[in-house]
C-alpha cells in the first residue's frame, strides 16, 4: 500500500505532541539601577534578563510593581491603561544596542490597546492590571440603564480622583508590549552574551498625564514606584538540548537563529486651530513590511470647551476624539492606501466604516467582538458643544473641578483610527507595504472639516514586521 501522509486530524499515530525534557520555573528579575523610582528623581528603570540554561517564555511573563502615593494631601485616580500609564517610553536593549523603542508607550496602551484589545467578557481583567473597574466595588460600577432596561456595567466610577488616597499603595501588573516579547517563540537566553543581557528599560512618564488629581501635582513628587520585577516564565532544558540548538544555529541556519515579531514606532504631528481641508501628517517610517497605521487626535489644552483647566484635572491620556476628521488614507510614494479614503462619522451608525477599518488594522474582524470594549454605537461616544474633540461627558467632580470623560456609563470617549496596509507580497512573512527599499515617503492624509476650534495633537503608531537574529557571537541584531 502506498505510504501517504495523513491530515493531522485523522492521523491517529500522532498521539503525543513533540517535546524535550524541560522544567518550567518562575523567576523574578529585579532592577539593576536601584530599588525605588519616581518622576522627579530616579526616572529610568533597567531590568536585565538572563539565564545560562533556560529559555524565556515571553507570552507568560509580565512586569509587576507597587505604586505608593507619597504626598500628604493630594489624592489620585488612575487613567485607563493599567500599569503602562506610568511609563512614556519602553526600550529593549542588549549590550547598549537598542533593539526596539516605543515612545508614548502610555498613550499606546491607554488610547489604543486597552479598549480595543480587551473583551467585555473579562470584566475583572482590567482591575487586575489597573484601577479601571472592580477595584472601586462592583456596586458602584453596576448602574441602572435608561428606560428600565436592566443594568450597564460601565466606567462611571473610573473618573474619581479619590481612588488612591494619601499614603495608599497599590500593586500593578502589565505585559511587555514589544516585538521580541509579544511573539510566540521561546527566547534562547543561553545564546545571549553573558556580559550583555537583554535589558528592559522603562522611562517614568510625567505624572500629570497619569490620571486626575485633587490638586496640581506639578511641584511635588506624588508616586514612588517600588518592588518592580520582571516575573519570567523560564523553561530550563538540559545541555543536550542547548547543544542541539547551537548546532542548528551554526550548521543549519548560517550562524544565527531568527525570531520574527511585530513592533511599534511612534511619530506625531499636529492640526492647528481653524485649519481645514487635507492635512498631511508625515510618517518617517522606513520599513520593509509596514503592516498597519494607528493614530489618535487629542489635546492637552481643551480651550474651546472653556474648561479653564489643565492636564491634572482630566483624563487626557486615554481621551481621543474625532478631531473633526471626515476622511483619511495613507500615501506611500505615489500610491494611496486604500484607493478610496475611509469615511469617518461622529455619531452612532455614521462611524461604522471607520470602526471596521480600525478592527481590520488589528486583523480582528473574524473574532466575536473585534473591537474589544468598543462597538459601533459606543465608539467615540457623544459629541459635546459642537467640538468633535470633546466627545465625552463633562461633569463636576464631587470635590470640585471639572472632569472630562469617560464619565457616563455608555460613553467611552475614545475614538482611535486605524488603517490596514497588508499588501500580500511574494514573501509571506513580510506582507506589509515596503517603504524601505525605495526610501518612499509616507504621509497620513487627513481631511479636516469645519468646527476645528482647538489645536490637536496627532499621535501615530506604525506597526511593522521585525526580525531578530541571535548570532553565534552572543549579539542580537535585527532587520525591519
Amino acid at each position: 500500500m502506498e505510504n501517504r501522509s495523513l491530515p493531522k486530524n485523522i492521523d491517529y499515530s500522532d498521539v503525543l505532541p513533540q517535546s524535550v525534557p524541560a522544567i518550567q520555573r518562575r523567576r523574578k528579575f529585579y532592577p539593576a539601577n536601584g530599588a525605588t523610582f519616581s518622576n522627579k528623581s530616579n526616572k529610568q528603570i533597567r531590568i536585565e534578563v538572563s539565564s545560562p540554561n533556560a529559555l524565556l517564555d515571553p507570552s507568560n511573563s509580565y512586569i509587576e510593581f507597587d505604586v505608593r502615593n507619597t504626598d500628604a494631601a493630594i489624592t489620585f485616580g488612575a487613567d485607563i491603561g493599567g500599569g503602562a500609564i506610568f511609563f512614556d517610553t519602553l526600550t529593549i536593549e542588549q549590550g547598549g544596542r537598542v533593539l526596539s523603542k516605543c515612545q508614548e508607550y502610555n498613550k499606546l496602551n491607554s488610547k489604543l490597546l486597552a479598549m480595543t484589545q480587551e473583551q467585555l467578557g473579562g470584566r475583572l481583567a482590567d482591575s487586575i492590571k489597573g484601577l479601571t473597574r472592580a477595584n472601586n466595588g462592583n456596586a458602584l460600577n453596576t448602574v441602572a440603564a435608561a428606560g428600565g432596561q436592566g443594568t450597564i456595567y460601565g466606567l462611571s466610577q473610573h473618573n474619581s480622583e479619590a481612588v488612591m488616597a494619601v499614603g495608599a499603595k497599590i500593586k500593578f501588573s502589565m505585559p511587555v508590549i514589544s516585538g521580541l516579547f509579544t511573539q510566540d517563540k521561546l527566547i534562547p537566553l543561553p545564546m545571549v552574551a553573558k556580559n550583555s543581557p537583554i535589558t528592559i528599560v522603562l522611562d517614568i512618564a510625567v505624572q500629570e498625564n497619569c490620571g486626575v488629581f485633587s490638586a496640581n501635582p506639578a511641584a511635588v513628587d506624588i508616586f514612588e514606584i517600588s518592588n518592580i520585577t520582571y516575573t519570567a516564565s523560564l523553561i530550563e532544558v538540559g545541555g543536550d538540548v542547548l547543544n542541539q540548538l547551537t548546532m542548528m544555529r551554526d550548521e543549519m541556519m548560517g550562524g544565527q537563529i531568527a525570531i520574527s515579531g511585530q513592533d511599534w514606532e511612534h511619530n506625531g504631528g499636529s492640526i492647528d486651530a481653524g485649519q481645514t481641508g487635507e492635512i498631511p501628517i508625515r510618517i518617517p517610517a522606513r520599513k520593509r513590511s509596514l503592516k498597519s497605521i494607528f493614530f489618535t487626535a487629542s489635546s492637552d489644552t481643551f480651550n474651546s470647551a472653556g474648561l479653564g483647566t489643565t492636564r491634572f484635572d482630566v483624563y487626557n491620556l486615554s481621551f481621543c476624539g474625532t478631531g473633526e476628521i471626515t476622511q483619511y488614507q495613507a500615501k506611500v510614494g505615489a500610491v494611496v492606501y486604500p484607493a478610496e479614503p475611509v469615511i469617518c462619522g461622529n455619531t452612532c451608525n455614521t462611524n461604522a466604516e471607520q470602526f471596521m477599518e480600525l478592527c481590520k488594522a488589528f486583523g480582528s474582524l473574524g473574532f466575536n467582538k473585534p473591537g474589544g470594549h468598543h462597538n459601533v454605537c459606543t465608539f467615540g461616544g457623544s459629541i459635546l458643544g459642537g467640538n468633535a474633540l470633546n466627545n465625552g461627558d463633562i461633569e463636576t467632580a464631587a470635590g470640585g473641578g471639572i472632569i472630562l470623560g469617560p464619565q457616563s456609563t455608555n460613553v467611552l470617549s475614545m475614538m482611535p483610527f486605524g488603517l490596514d496596509l497588508d499588501a500580500f507580497q511574494h514573501t509571506a512573512i513580510e506582507a506589509g507595504v515596503d517603504t524601505k527599499t525605495l526610501a518612499e515617503e509616507v504621509n497620513l492624509l487627513l481631511t479636516v472639516g469645519a468646527g476645528n476650534a482647538e489645536p490637536k495633537i496627532i499621535d501615530v503608531w506604525a506597526l511593522y514586521d521585525q526580525h531578530y537574529y541571535f548570532n553565534s557571537s552572543g549579539d542580537i541584531t535585527f532587520s525591519n
